[in-house]
């Protein structure tokens, strides 16, 4: 009974080893499938791109500079040249703005120290009370235990 028993495991365990080995091998079928399609879509799509680049002869090219004309040209050269005046005009407002800048920083710069100078001030004169405060009460501690001894 013990080797029936063994011998339906020993076929149980084989068939499932076969049957991993069949999935495993399907799956490798299909992946090897799948890059060989991408590989060939690559190839198709690079042959394409290229044909397409062919067909742009150079007599197209030359068309398409024969479609600029003078004027357009003249119209371009135009454009800079407003362009040109623009930046310049931009520049010589800047130059203007720039010393009525530097005056409003350093009057920022004045009411900022004046500030920091209203500040220390204000915190030394409350480090001073409160100093004052703590030697009046040791100084009233003082008198309250004298008066306790002398009691």
């Amino acid at each position: 009974m013990r080797a029936t028993e063994d011998l339906r495991a020993t076929k149980d365990m084989k068939a499932t080893e076969d049957l991993i080995a069949t999935e495993d091998l399907r799956t490798t079928e299909g992946l090897r499938a799948n890059e060989d399609l991408r590989a060939n879509e690559d190839m198709r799509a690079t042959e394409d791109m290229r044909a397409t680049k062919d067909l742009r002869a150079p007599e197209d090219l030359r068309a398409t500079e024969d479609l600029r004309s003078p004027e357009d040209l003249r119209a371009t050269e135009g454009l800079r040249a407003t362009d040109l005046r623009a930046t310049e005009d931009t520049r010589a407002s800047e130059d203007l703005r720039a010393p009525e800048d530097l005056r409003a920083t350093d009057l920022r710069a004045t009411d900022l120290r004046a500030t920091e100078d209203l500040r220390a001030t204000e915190d030394l004169r409350a480090t001073e009370d409160l100093r004052a405060t703590d030697d009046t009460r040791a100084s009233e501690d003082l008198r309250a235990t004298e008066d306790l001894r002398a009691t």
